[in-house]
């Protein structure tokens, strides 16, 4: 478990990582409504290229959103392991590098998602076809679930010094 300083270190990081997701998350709802409420109507019952193209981008970058910041997060850890004490629950600087590593990954997972999101609602708003819409519902329930609510930082970053820890014993690899 964290000390106190370290606590608030990792809730102040929090803070500003659910600010940032819901900056994002905010711009496309903004614009979402924009394109509902204040676009004009336009119907298309065959699926034109910016549908297409928004449904390919949901696809990888729906997937990509969580699997490169785990690439990230794998490769920030081993870097940490060689360089941490052999104490690293306490070592303030391994838990500093954490919650940056933390919100650094929660940015580019939101920022493959909000960039897919605006591109499907860019094309509804030219195409009008429901499923470009979808894609952009879809996207935005991804960046939501980037969300860090209650200690889900503070439980990562113990989670990732015990990782380390273990491979600091087994011996990471080089």
């Amino acid at each position: 478990m964290l000390d106190q300083e370290l606590e608030r270190e990792v809730n102040a990081a929090a803070t500003t990582t659910r600010t940032i997701v819901f900056a994002l998350a905010n711009g496309v709802l903004v614009f979402g409504a924009y394109v509902l409420f204040l676009g004009d109507e336009v119907e298309q019952p065959t699926l034109g290229m910016l549908t297409y193209a928004s449904l390919g981008m949901g696809a990888i970058c729906g997937v990509l959103a969580f699997v490169i910041p785990k690439m990230i997060v794998r490769n920030s850890r081993l870097q940490l392991t060689r360089q941490a004490t052999d104490d690293s629950s306490g070592d303030h600087s391994v838990v500093s590098s954490l919650a940056q590593v933390y919100q650094t990954t929660t940015i580019i997972g939101c920022a493959l998602l909000e960039g897919t999101a605006f591109l499907a609602l860019v094309a509804y708003l030219l195409e009008g076809h429901l499923a470009s819409l979808t894609v952009a519902v879809v996207m935005l329930i991804g960046i939501a679930l980037h969300m860090p609510l209650g200690d889900r930082l503070a439980t990562w970053v113990d989670t990732q010094l015990r990782a380390i820890k273990e491979e600091k014993q087994l011996g990471a690899p080089q």
